[in-house]
């Protein structure tokens, strides 16, 4: 958040970020999440909470209108918490778009569902590795799951996120977005498409300390 919070404006209006809303992890504090603890009993109003006091009350005066906020809520333990999430960025004068995927929860489907009619924005449709190992589905999957929604291509955009980059895995990568393209019904169809992925270093012992404290 505050990495969003701190971009210069200009890039700010050039980048669409994806949020993957995180719950905490178990701590000896269950109460306090700044040391570690986990949300159990009012997740979702602590996450949203949390999105809100160190994000969007920062940012709601540079961020550029009509410019959609898309939210993930796969690690949630609630789907009911995804939809206190969604209610809360739209309370704060944002357009929230929901991010989703082909092994989510019923439940979750229903939240997506239902930000779908009320802020008719779309949805954001994410693809892994494990999707894409279950291939052979997917031409069927992917059009009952819009279907359900009630979206269509034009509606929706389409994310291809590999994840973790490999060295040794990028020829398989490429074959792998190469296939998934050819899977995933005409590219044309869909309202944004994108392959996405990342890695970060085994170690920071080549890095230059430069005296910034870090967040």
């Amino acid at each position: 958040y505050r990495g969003l919070v701190d971009l210069d404006e200009a890039v700010l209006a050039n980048i669409t970020p994806l949020i993957a809303l995180w719950p905490g992890e178990p701590g000896e504090n269950e109460s306090d999440p700044v040391s570690g603890g986990f949300w159990p009993s009012d997740e979702g109003t602590k996450v949203a909470g949390s999105l809100s006091d160190v994000l969007l009350s920062k940012i709601r005066a540079r961020w550029p209108v009509g410019h959609p906020l898309l939210l993930d809520g796969k690690w949630l333990k609630e789907p009911a918490s995804f939809g206190t999430v969604i209610e809360t960025a739209r309370a704060a004068g944002f357009l929230p778009l929901p991010v989703t995927g082909l092994d989510r929860a019923d439940a979750y489907q229903d939240v997506v569902a239902q930000a779908g009619r009320l802020d008719r924005q779309g949805t954001v449709l994410r693809l892994g590795r494990s999707e894409f190992a279950t291939h052979g589905n997917l031409i069927v999957r992917i059009p009952e799951l819009l279907e359900r929604l009630g979206l269509t291509p034009a509606d929706t955009d389409l994310v291809i996120d590999l994840g973790e980059l490999e060295r040794l895995r990028w020829e398989s990568d490429e074959i792998t977005v190469e296939a998934m393209c050819e899977l995933a019904l005409r590219l044309g169809d869909w309202r944004n498409f994108a392959v996405a992925g990342s890695s970060q270093p085994r170690g920071g012992g080549k890095f230059v300390d430069d005296g910034i404290e870090p967040f």
